[in-house]
């Protein structure tokens, strides 16, 4: 199974401006039933692998040598893959497309984490069932213009995706976590979008307009660890080891 993990960003928000890249901050995480520390990449890449996502591409700035070094040693089975050109977040996923084989691929952004190590094997099962080709993550949030954001309609237990906005008012309160089960095609809509900044949402959206058939998962708040500025890190790492520790939000 593919998967692709982004970490192309300079993390000038999180306050760091490119002295080390955010996805590179250390959590809590447990290794053969240990806690341990491990850059957030990595917390990643072993959910990615102990999920059955064999073939990890892992997106990368070329001029980023301390995290390009640190996969070569501890993520050795991880695809290093350049962004080579600095065309948004749509453009960094665009740059692993060759990098996968199959149908579809996990995708997750590097400053972000799932805590809850049951939503992968769900989005899994939901893609297998046939039902669904796209498989989102979402979560309700107080602020959505901040956030793309997902109008649904639901069906007894199925939640179905009928558009997604990029960061502006849309009428609904559900967020995108950047946790994604994305059907192959979604790369032809990313490499029709002649922007100088490629963003994802709006090729998702054109996806769905094509008829890709795409459902969500709403997960608790809190069970998406994402960091985007520098005041989000105490609580993604207080949240790290509430997870790990407890299995569960406490």
């Amino acid at each position: 199974m593919d998967g692709i993990i982004t970490a192309a960003g300079l993390g000038t928000r999180s306050g760091l401006n490119g002295r080390i890249r955010k996805e590179m901050l250390p959590v809590y995480s447990l290794e053969d039933g240990k806690l341990v520390l491990r850059p957030i990449i990595e917390t990643i890449y072993s959910s990615f692998r102990s999920n059955g996502i064999d073939r990890i591409s892992v997106v990368v700035d070329p001029s980023d040598a301390s995290t390009i070094s640190y996969i070569g040693k501890y993520m050795q089975d991880a695809r290093v893959v350049f962004q080579r050109n600095r065309n948004g977040y749509g453009g960094a996923v665009l740059s692993a497309a060759y990098s996968t084989r199959e149908e579809f691929f996990i995708l997750n952004a590097g400053d972000g984490l799932m805590l809850n190590q049951e939503i992968i094997p769900r989005m899994v099962s939901i893609r297998n069932s046939g039902r669904f080709q796209n498989v989102l993550t979402l979560m309700e949030v107080d602020e959505p213009e901040r956030y793309g954001t997902a109008l649904v309609e639901r069906d007894g237990e199925d939640v179905s995706v009928r558009k997604v906005v990029e960061k502006k008012k849309s009428g609904s309160n559900l967020a995108l976590c950047a946790l994604y089960l994305l059907d192959r095609s979604v790369f032809n809509c990313l490499s029709e979008d002649r922007s100088d900044v490629v963003e994802l949402t709006p090729a998702i959206e054109k996806s769905i307009e094509n008829g890709v058939k795409t459902c969500a998962i709403i997960v608790n708040r809190k069970e998406w660890a994402s960091l985007g500025k520098a005041e989000d890190y105490a609580s993604v790492v207080t949240r790290s080891l509430e997870f790990s520790v407890n299995g569960k939000l406490i």
